[in-house]
């Protein structure tokens, strides 16, 4: 033990065994140091578990490669997840464990986020993995492994080894998605929304469409197309009303 660590050791004990009991303002002074000394000591430790290009005061990851994720058990990995979401949380005062993590990287140094989950801590009957893009959106790829068996499947493995296809994918997607936007917004002065109820965690909206519309919608582009291109909670459609003009549809958007 070294000189540093030693005296902190007999710091803590002097403060446990009421040795300044009797000088309250001494023990106010050497407890907020004890405080102080303890939070440096362990920050460290935190910071040198975490990949410092994802370390800051803000989010705390600490990455793996796969391939040490592909040696372990599940039950390991969740319980490293657990311990360091609790150990980062703490030592940095995050709100949100959301905030905290696992990162991991394929061969290339690619990173995404892992989110592990198992009943030590969660409402769930096995061990429960969904990887995201780094930036915590848009889930690539979700499996789940059996507590009896506690090991990761080959089919399982194998399929993170193609998370960058995955990621890339997911954005040839959203690229996609933003372009039949901008198509379909050309057309706006053939669609009119109206807002014609609200409610707690939902609204309803009328969407008319003008028969002359130079561009064919399906109804989820319409529920979509009504909330922004959002509709990420899902809803539903109904026709209401069709005749020459236009096609008349009532949608509801939930918000939460």
């Amino acid at each position: 033990m070294n000189k540093e660590a030693e005296n902190l050791r007999d710091l803590l004990h002097y403060l446990k065994t009421d040795y300044y009991k009797d000088k309250p303002e001494e023990y106010e002074e050497k407890d907020t140091e004890c405080k102080e000394r303890l939070y440096d000591m362990v920050s460290e430790d935190v910071k040198y578990f975490s990949d410092k290009v994802y370390c800051n005061l803000n989010q705390v990851f600490y990455t793996i490669p796969i391939y040490v994720l592909e040696r372990s058990k599940p039950s390991e990995i969740c319980e490293l997840a657990r311990r360091f979401n609790k150990s980062a949380t703490g030592i940095y005062g995050l709100k949100y464990d959301n905030q905290t993590g696992l990162i991991i990287t394929d061969i290339y140094g690619n990173p995404f986020m892992l989110m592990a989950l198992s009943p030590n801590g969660y409402l769930v009957d096995c061990y429960e993995f969904t990887v995201y893009n780094i930036n915590g959106q848009g889930c690539l790829y979700r499996f789940t492994e059996s507590l009896k068996e506690d090991k990761f499947s080959k089919e399982h493995l194998s399929e993170l080894w193609k998370l960058e296809d995955y990621r890339k994918a997911y954005y040839a997607k959203i690229e996609a998605s933003h372009n039949r936007y901008e198509e379909i917004n050309k057309y706006k002065e053939y669609i009119s929304i109206k807002c014609v109820k609200t409610g707690y965690a939902y609204c309803v909206k009328e969407v008319s469409i003008k028969k002359n519309i130079p561009i064919k919608l399906d109804r989820n582009e319409i529920a979509k197309y009504a909330d922004g291109w959002n509709y990420c909670f899902g809803g539903s459609i109904s026709q209401i009303e069709d005749n020459d003009i236009e096609t008349v549809y009532r949608v509801r958007i939930n918000t939460d």
